[in-house]
C-alpha cells in the first residue's frame, strides 16, 4: 500500500510517499520519503517485529534544489525544514518510533573560487569539488555537529556521548599549545602559515582561536588539516555511527493533503550508508 501526502511549511511544497510492504498479511518493512519534483531525498526505513514498528534509519538524505515541489528549496536551512516535516510525519503517524537511528558522513565544499572556475560543468551532480566533513567543520565553529545543533543529533549510547561530549569541551577551552607545536600536529600548507598565526597568537584557547577566523576565511584556513586536527585530539571518541535524533520534539502543524495510491510492485529495503550531501555552505555553518 502506497499513501502520498503533500506538505505545505513555510514557502515550501514537499511530498511525502509512504508504502507498506506485507507479506502473507504480516507487515515486514515500511519506507518513508520526502521530495518534489526530485522525489528521493530523504528517505526513512521502518523495522517491524510482527506488526509492531521498533526501529527506524535514514539510508537517503541528499540535497537539491527540486526537493521543493514549486519553490527551490534554500541550501542548509531549506535541508532542516525538509527534515523536520518527515521527522514530524513519523511522530504523528507512528508515534511507538521516538527516535531515527542515521549515520553522519555529512560533507561541506570548501572548493575556492578559482577551484570552482576550473572544474564548472565537469563534475556530477550533487559532487563537491572539496568535500570536507562538515561534522568536523561544525564542531570547531560551534562545539557542536550540523544534526547536534538542529535536531538535537546524538550518540546512542549515552556513556559514549558523554565522552565525546566531554572531549569536544576540552579540545575548545584547553590553553593553546606554543603556535610551533600546533604546527607540528596539523603540518598546513606554507603558504596559509602566516594567516594562521595571526588569529592564532591573538587568543588562549581553541575555542576563541577559532571563532575568530572569518567566516569567508575559514573553509581556505582550515580544509587542508581538519581532519589531522580532529582526529588528534577526538578522534578516539568520535564516531561516525550510532547517532539517534529523538523526535518526541517534533510536533504537526504543517497543512497536509493526502492521496492513496495501490502499490503496483513489490521492493526490497536496502541498507545504505546515509547520503552525505545536505546541502550547506561553509558560511552557513
Amino acid at each position: 500500500m502506497e499513501t502520498e501526502t503533500i506538505v505545505n511549511s513555510g514557502k515550501y511544497k514537499f511530498r511525502i510517499v509512504d508504502k507498506i510492504t506485507k507479506y502473507e498479511e504480516r507487515i515486514i518493512g515500511r519506507n518513508l520519503k520526502i521530495g518534489g519534483n526530485y522525489s528521493d531525498c530523504v528517505n526513512i526505513l521502518i523495522s517491524y517485529s510482527g506488526d509492531t514498528p521498533v526501529s527506524a534509519y535514514i539510508p537517503i538524505l541528499v540535497y537539491d534544489e527540486e526537493c521543493s515541489i514549486e519553490t527551490p528549496l534554500d541550501r542548509g536551512g531549506g535541508s532542516v525544514v525538509m527534515i523536520k516535516e518527515l521527522l514530524t510525519y513519523v511522530k504523528q503517524k507512528i508515534p511507538e518510533i521516538t527516535s531515527v537511528n542515521f549515520e553522519d558522513l555529512s560533507q561541506i565544499d570548501c572548493a575556492n573560487a578559482e577551484e570552482i572556475t576550473k572544474y564548472q560543468g565537469t563534475k556530477k551532480k550533487g559532487t563537491y569539488i572539496k568535500p570536507i566533513p562538515l561534522y568536523f567543520f561544525s564542531i570547531l565553529f560551534n562545539s557542536k555537529t550540523w544534526y547536534e545543533k538542529h535536531f538535537d543529533a546524538r550518540l546512542k549510547q549515552d556513556r559514549a556521548h558523554k565522552a565525546y561530549r566531554s572531549k569536544v569541551e576540552q579540545m575548545l577551552t584547553m590553553q593553546k599549545p606554543a603556535f610551533d607545536n600546533f604546527l607540528q600536529i596539523i603540518n598546513p600548507p606554507v603558504k596559509i602559515i602566516p594567516e594562521l598565526k595571526k588569529y592564532y597568537d591573538s587568543y588562549t584557547t581553541y575555542g576563541d582561536f577559532f571563532r575568530a577566523i572569518p567566516v569567508q576565511d575559514r573553509c581556505e584556513l582550515v580544509r587542508d588539516w581538519i581532519t589531522t586536527f580532529m582526529q588528534y585530539y577526538i578522534g578516539n571518541v568520535f564516531s561516525n555511527n550510532n547517532w539517534i535524533i529523538p523526535i518526541n520534539s517534533f510536533v504537526g502543524g504543517s497543512k497536509q493533503t493526502k492521496k492513496n495510491k495501490k502499490n503496483k510492485s513489490k521492493y526490497r529495503i536496502i541498507r545504505y550508508n546515509t547520503s552525505s550531501d545536505i546541502g550547506v555552505n561553509a558560511r552557513d555553518v
